[in-house]
C-alpha cells in the first residue's frame, strides 16, 4: 500500500493510477489522515461469471464438467425407510 499527500498526487497521477492498475493501493491522505483510496477496478471478463479455484479467480467455461462420470443409484429416488412414518 502507497500513501501519498494530496500534493504528491497532483504531482503524480499518472504514475500512481499506473501503480493502481498493477495491483498496489494508494491511499490520499488529507492532513494525515487517509481520505480516498484508489485501487484497481477488477475485469469483468465480458460479463462472464467467474469462481474462485484454489484462490485465483477463473472464468467459468461451459462443459468443463462433462468428463465427470456421475452415478446415480436407480432408486435414489425411492422413500427411505427409515421415513416412512413421515409420509
Amino acid at each position: 500500500m502507497i500513501e501519498v499527500t494530496m500534493q504528491e498526487i497532483e504531482a503524480n497521477v499518472l504514475q500512481l493510477i499506473q501503480k493502481a492498475i498493477a495491483g498496489e493501493d494508494v491511499v490520499i491522505l488529507s492532513n494525515n489522515l487517509p481520505v480516498v483510496k484508489l485501487s484497481a477496478i477488477e475485469a469483468t471478463n465480458g460479463g462472464h461469471k467467474t469462481h474462485i479455484v484454489d484462490g485465483e479467480k477463473r472464468p467459468l467455461v461451459f462443459g468443463a464438467a462433462k468428463s465427470f462420470l456421475i452415478h446415480l443409484a436407480d432408486d435414489f429416488d425411492e422413500p427411505v425407510e427409515d421415513f416412512a412414518e413421515y409420509m
